[in-house]
């Protein structure tokens, strides 16, 4: 890992979002993520332009919002 990459769960904390989001995010690209091969963790990178886009995104987003609170904590 990278000191500039993030996990799933790291992900998840800091945009309040549940792991089908961030699998979402990364299955369609939105997202850059690495495995060192398959069946291992992501490793996810962000940019400040990124990281403010996803902010926005789940801040506008009704359907992420309500899962947000339906999450359990870690």
């Amino acid at each position: 890992m990278h000191p500039d990459e993030l996990t799933v769960e790291q992900m998840m904390q800091k945009f309040g979002v549940s792991r089908h989001v961030v699998y979402y995010w990364i299955e369609r690209g939105i997202v850059e993520a690495r495995q060192l091969k398959r069946g291992t963790p992501y490793w996810i990178s962000l940019d400040t332009k990124k990281k403010q886009a996803l902010y926005t995104w789940v801040k506008h987003s009704s359907r992420i919002s309500s899962e947000r609170h339906s999450e359990t904590p870690l």
